[in-house]
């Protein structure tokens, strides 16, 4: 059913004549229910941080040594002005916008600042951004 992993440290590593462990979490023994990891350190496992197979709804956040699809990811299509578009990713992501009008953001309702310009953008998993604008922008999005 669910899985609720937060604040574990699992971490390989041959330290006085130990044996690395191949993973530091495994998650695809006959899971049903999604899991939520956060706040975790599983670096430096033989094979892999954690191993799994995804079921819908699963989050991934702040966990050292995982990155769970790659830098780069798939940028969905920029929703039209004013209409939140919740992150579709399992993890959390850095966006970033180019070009376009931008007028205002908005990261789970709360207004960001473009005083300074925008940076990278973080969208936890499950939260939404909304992005007014009077040209749409084009937008990357990096796993985290």
């Amino acid at each position: 059913r669910n899985v609720l992993v937060t604040g574990t440290r699992s971490v390989g590593g041959a330290i006085n004549g130990q044996t690395q462990q191949s993973y530091g979490l495994l998650l695809n023994s006959g899971r049903t229910g999604p899991a939520t990891v956060t706040g975790c350190d599983f670096s430096g496992n033989a094979t892999g941080a954690i191993s799994y197979t995804m079921v819908t709804g699963d989050r991934f956040s702040n966990v050292t040594g995982f990155n769970p699809a790659g830098p780069q990811q798939t940028p969905p299509a920029v929703p039209a002005s004013n209409t939140p578009l919740t992150n579709p990713y399992p993890f959390d992501c850095t966006v970033y916008l180019n070009g376009g009008a931008v007028s205002n953001v908005f990261i789970g309702g709360y207004y960001i600042s473009s005083s300074y310009g925008l940076g990278g953008l973080r969208i936890p998993a499950g939260e939404s951004i909304t992005v007014q604008y009077d040209t749409t922008p084009t937008w990357a999005w990096i796993g985290d």
